[in-house]
């Protein structure tokens, strides 16, 4: 049996789907593990036909009867050699002592008569007993970098001479194995903590989530408070269960109080779901806390904790609400409208609904909520018992909250006073009855004396007021209105002006978007979706380079995807990481979303690798020579060229920039090589390519539909007809080619799989995963299938046609598509 509840977790873990998850246990095994089932498990791993996971299994054995002093096994008698005993694994893993000096002898001999598979055991024996010298033919192991086998290469060399590393940081950084990415990124943080950070950043923004998993195993070796940022990031939309168990861990193993209570912010911000995850990994993270100390009392950890968020944290979490509903997804913003109807008893929350009303960018979701508001006191008052002028404050709030047409007549005069000389609170509530109850023209003189009082609610309130019934009073005053410190007054201006005079609206988005205030950026954000993309598009980057809250630079970001372009990805690329690792994910995860989306477009994206400039030290320019182009905008006030040695920032190669692009130069030669070469250059991808990349998907949808009207055909020949099988294939022209496959007659789509191209697949649904994705059987090939939006309901078994884009092949033999379209299969 297993010794601990940790080494259970880790042989689950063998079992895994994802490699670089059960790699990452059996190196765990191999530091913890000390049970027989261990040694088992890892034994049937280390004879396994699998190299990678036989070697480290092997490794991992090794380690763990050293630790508990088991005999290694003798190696079978070997033909003497002149050059010393036979090179095997077991050999170079358990070394005898007697055996050290002769193994490194043959090794040494001749490096290159060593097997490819000795090679990662040698390096291991290396990095134990080896000499600096040895790295000069250590570096040619590495390969390409592509196989997690180089690990103790890399190990081996960063042993006996670290700066050896620093040359292959760029192939080992752009890896597309995970574990060797963490492992490089664990070299480079002893160079370049900074670098490395931003590097980690990368695999956690990852949409992969086998690069997420290594990246939070790799985050253990950073400072915490950093870390925690990025993790509680993931959280927020991560539904992987290992994603979401690696999260816990490492939140866990650093218990602290403000953990748990952001992690209650979010529970109460996302869908049901997403809820439910969150809150199994809050009590695990109250239960570390009241182990380490942190809380005490007799109740239970996660309920002592949810009370002191309700004392200390429930104000701060309502006025950081505000912003996100402002911002939020219609997802995002149902799961917040469903904890507020189900709090609003509680007097903060019924607060803060009614708050709600007098904000541009939350008054539908009062609304939608106005009903579930308590009754108060007051609003039992006998209406005739009590003159309304003699009311107190409160009961007079309660009467104009009760208002409608029945007592409207009654109390008309009333409002109209409060209206005019009420308190500041009153006087909004007036208004909007006014705006709601009456038609009375003396009421717009007094919403426009109110819109120069400094009572902000009055204000806003009287705005309303004049938008609904009298609009060309507000034209002459916009200027005024749109330099109004309020961020609810301005929100409102901006969406009015873009009717009556759009260039002020942009000119007052840039501002508030510039803005300290944070409720006024996200008044901004929330006016976006009005104004035309090439209007703002600069100020959204601008504003993206200094954005610190994650809510309203993920609806800056949504704006971007929503028109992608090469020369916008570019400028993408150029945003450095922020202040908040939140919002540093964010912009990680916008590159690669983006890059993705081009790449399916058929936009060209390689380029070439950057090649850095040879070091140079500081030297004065040459007379006349043209300023250098390193992207250094002088200010104007640097002194002269000549006066100054000119000082040249040389690019790093392991920068985050440069690694980045070679990924991208691998997946986009990847796609490449999947499609026919006729659509390199010609066809819908090319055509894409020679206009606006905003125009594309657009585009690529109208001439899906009249294709097979412009595919020129020939006479008497129908398109579902199939060219004789003895025509050469070399010889065959395009109409042939198309003539060859099935093409549904409405769509012009192919009914048949194509790799990397739109196709149209009738089949059964094997398994409904969540709300956008399900797996999906077809012709014996089985696909997951992701749509850009919910689904509608989808039983397991029913029989579907879905038009998908399949564009790889998964290491579970599944087959990945974006989903199109889905239509029920008619019978």
């Amino acid at each position: 049996m297993a010794d601990t509840s940790l080494e259970r977790q880790l042989l689950e873990q063998l079992g895994s789907e994802k490699r670089t998850l059960r790699v990452n246990a059996v190196v765990q095994l191999a530091k913890t593990a000390a049970s027989n089932e261990a040694l088992k498990a890892l034994q049937q791993l280390a004879d396994g036909s699998d190299r990678e996971l036989s070697f480290f299994a092997a490794q991992a054995l090794s380690r763990i009867r050293a630790r508990r002093g088991d005999a290694v096994a003798d190696e079978p008698e070997a033909p003497a050699t002149g050059n010393g005993p036979e090179i095997t694994r077991t050999r170079l893993l358990s070394p005898q002592r007697a055996e050290i000096e002769p193994l490194l002898s043959r090794i040494r001999s001749d490096p290159a008569a060593i097997p490819e598979e000795l090679q990662p055991p040698a390096a291991a024996f290396l990095g134990r007993y080896g000499r600096e010298d040895d790295v000069s033919f250590l570096t040619h192991w590495l390969g390409d970098g592509q196989s997690g086998l180089i690990i103790p290469v890399i190990e081996a060399i960063e042993a006996l001479a670290p700066p050896a590393l620093m040359a292959h940081f760029p192939m080992l950084l752009a890896s597309n194995h995970p574990i060797v990415r963490i492992r490089a990124i664990a070299a480079l943080r002893k160079v370049d903590e900074q670098e490395a950070e931003a590097h980690l950043s990368e695999l956690l923004a990852s949409r992969k989530s086998e690069e997420r998993i290594a990246g939070l195993s790799a985050a253990f070796a950073f400072p915490f408070p950093r870390i925690r940022e990025y993790v509680l990031s993931i959280l927020a939309d991560e539904q992987d269960p290992e994603v979401l168990h690696g999260c816990e861990t490492l939140l866990a193993s650093n218990p602290e109080l403000d953990t748990a209570l952001r992690i209650l912010d979010l529970i109460d911000t996302v869908p049901k779901q997403q809820a439910a995850r969150l809150s199994a990994i809050f009590k695990e993270i109250s239960v570390s806390a009241a182990a380490a100390g942190l809380i005490t009392g007799p109740d239970a950890p996660h309920e002592a904790i949810l009370k002191l968020w309700r004392r200390e944290r429930l104000r701060k979490f309502l006025a950081d609400l505000e912003i996100q509903i402002a911002v939020a997804s219609a997802a995002r913003r149902e799961a917040i409208e469903d904890w507020l109807a189900k709090n609003i008893q509680t007097p903060d929350v019924a607060a803060f609904v009614e708050k709600l009303a007098l904000n541009p960018a939350t008054e539908e979701v009062h609304r939608r909520l106005a009903d579930f508001l308590p009754h108060s006191p007051g609003q039992r008052l006998v209406k005739a018992a009590i003159a309304p002028s003699k009311l107190s404050e409160q009961e007079k709030l309660d009467l104009l909250g009760r208002l409608d047409a029945s007592t409207w007549e009654k109390h008309a005069q009333w409002v109209r006073d409060e209206a005019r000389f009420g308190s500041p609170a009153t006087r909004a509530l007036a208004f909007r009855n006014l705006t709601k109850l009456s038609r009375d023209a003396e009421d717009i003189p007094l919403a426009e004396s109110a819109l120069q009082q400094d009572e902000p609610d009055a204000q806003l309130a009287a705005f309303i007021l004049l938008e609904a019934r009298s609009p060309d009073r507000l034209v002459p005053r916009l200027s005024d209105l749109l330099a109004l410190p309020d961020p609810k007054i301005r929100g409102k201006a901006v969406r009015f002006a873009l009717k009556w005079d759009e260039r002020k609206a942009v000119e007052s988005i840039e501002k508030m978007l510039r803005s300290t205030d944070k409720t006024l950026r996200a008044q901004a954000v929330s006016c976006l979706i009005l104004v035309p993309f090439d209007k703002i598009g600069n100020i959204l980057l601008r504003a993206l380079e200094t954005e610190d809250h994650p809510a309203i630079a993920r609806r800056l970001i949504v704006v971007l995807l929503t028109n992608p372009s090469k020369e916008l990805l570019e400028r993408l690329d150029k945003i450095q990481a922020t202040s908040s690792p939140g919002v540093t994910m964010l912009i990680a995860q916008a590159r690669m979303d983006m890059f993705d989306t081009l790449l399916r477009l058929g936009v060209e994206m390689q380029q070439p690798a950057a090649s850095p400039a040879p070091k140079r030290e500081a030297v004065p320019p040459e007379a006349g020579a043209p300023a250098p182009v390193d992207g250094h905008r002088p200010s104007g006030k640097e002194p002269p060229a000549i006066a100054q040695p000119m000082q040249r920032e040389i690019p790093k190669p392991y920068a985050v920039s440069e690694v980045r692009q070679a990924i991208r130069n691998r997946q986009a030669e990847l796609r490449s090589q999947q499609k026919p070469p006729e659509t390199a250059e010609t066809g819908l991808a090319g055509l894409v390519r020679r206009v606006p990349v905003s125009l594309a998907a657009g585009l690529a949808v109208i001439l899906l539909a009249i294709l097979p009207v412009l595919l020129p055909r020939s006479t008497g020949t129908s398109p579902l007809e199939i060219s004789p099988k003895g025509s050469s294939k070399a010889g065959r022209g395009q109409d042939e080619r198309r003539a060859e496959e099935k093409v549904d007659r409405l769509t012009g789509i192919p009914s048949e799989f194509r790799m990397g191209r739109p196709c149209k697949l009738t089949g059964r649904i094997l398994k409904t995963i969540d709300k956008k994705t399900f797996t999906f059987e077809s012709e014996s090939r089985r696909y997951r299938c992701t749509a850009p939006a919910s689904l509608p309901m989808l039983l397991d078994g029913e029989e579907i046609v879905v038009e998908m884009l399949p564009y790889r092949n998964l290491p579970s033999g599944l087959i990945a598509a974006e989903v199109m379209k889905i239509t029920a299969e008619k019978r």
